[in-house]
């Protein structure tokens, strides 16, 4: 039978198979739970297995031109932003140097 092994933060760190549960030790912290669906990664709550939300390893690049036109009106988004780009960070996938961007986002405030 397919059983998961979850640590004491409720995280799958393996699968594993057994057929008998009193033949192998658990270890200290851990708990054994049946299942044909948790897998290594998932968080378990008590009733089901929770997979963990994959993000993407990359964002698609914005052109200028876009996000010149963008309508953006989170002014909060905006501000953060700003900051950002005086912080001497960048904007992923854009073209445009960092005057031009905070120019941009200025004129939208």
């Amino acid at each position: 039978m397919r059983h998961a092994l979850v640590n004491g933060k409720n995280l799958v760190i393996n699968v594993i198979m057994l057929d008998d549960l009193s033949q192998w030790p658990v270890p200290t912290g851990c708990q054994v739970v049946p299942t044909d669906t948790g897998n290594i990664g998932d968080t378990w709550n008590g009733t089901s297995f929770i997979s963990p939300v994959v993000l993407p390893s990359t964002l698609p690049p914005i052109p200028a031109a876009q996000l010149v036109a963008m309508e953006i009106t989170d002014r909060s988004l905006l501000r953060a932003l700003i900051l950002a780009l005086n912080d001497g960070s960048f904007v992923p996938g854009s073209n445009l140097p960092n005057g031009q961007l905070r120019a941009v986002f200025n004129s939208k405030l």
